[in-house]
């Protein structure tokens, strides 16, 4: 953020996000398989059928990470 009105000026600085190490990611990329295997018989009667969209939301959300470390991978053997 730049404060116009002062002579220095600040600026916010950009932390990467690592949604990986957040308590939430590791939940699911350990219990997500799990939850679909127990599904039908301890949720379905309460909450409906097991949404086919939010496997493929998972799927693409662990691709999506693995892309990016074997870009990164890739990166610092051209570099290197």
């Amino acid at each position: 953020m730049v404060h116009a009105s002062s002579a220095h000026t600040t600026l916010d600085v950009y932390r990467q996000r690592k949604p990986q190490d957040s308590a939430y990611y590791r939940c699911v990329e350990d219990y997500f398989e799990t939850l679909e295997q127990v599904y039908q018989e301890r949720f379905e009667q309460k909450y409906g059928f097991f949404r086919p969209y939010a496997e493929l939301i998972v799927m693409q959300i662990r691709e999506s990470w693995m892309f990016t470390i074997m870009l990164l991978f890739q990166w610092n053997r051209i570099i290197l």
